[in-house]
């Protein structure tokens, strides 16, 4: 059976990429399936990978598999943004410099986000 799903709220999403298409203009931005896990390096599995793709993922990350859960039995809108450390289970790592601008700008656009959901 394919693991349980835990919508994002649309309003969440709609900010995240609307502050990505501002702060970042011709930047390759992915809406739409992350699978949360507890192990680093699991979707290294060509195997693995596959079930991902074939369910829709477009990241794997380790922390969400909390969040979105207790935000939704508590009703409260929620959202996720990743910065892109590198492509498996074939493609190659970033340079950490690269991870390093990924990640100020995942931080950037979540903030702008925010103070559009704020206001």
């Amino acid at each position: 059976p394919a693991p349980p799903r835990v919508p994002c709220s649309p309003a969440v999403v709609e900010a995240l990429e609307r502050a990505a298409r501002e702060l970042a203009p011709g930047a390759r931005a992915l809406t739409g399936g992350c699978f949360s896990k507890d192990s680093l390096y699991a979707e290294q599995d060509h195997r693995f990978a596959a079930i991902l793709a074939e369910l829709g993922c477009v990241a794997t990350e380790m922390e969400l598999a909390t969040i979105g859960p207790i935000a939704g039995e508590l009703g409260v809108a929620w959202g996720g943004i990743m910065a892109a450390a590198g492509r498996v289970p074939d493609g190659p790592w970033l340079e950490p410099e690269a991870i390093l601008q990924n990640e100020d700008l995942a931080i950037d656009v979540a903030l702008a986000a925010l103070g559009r959901l704020a206001a």
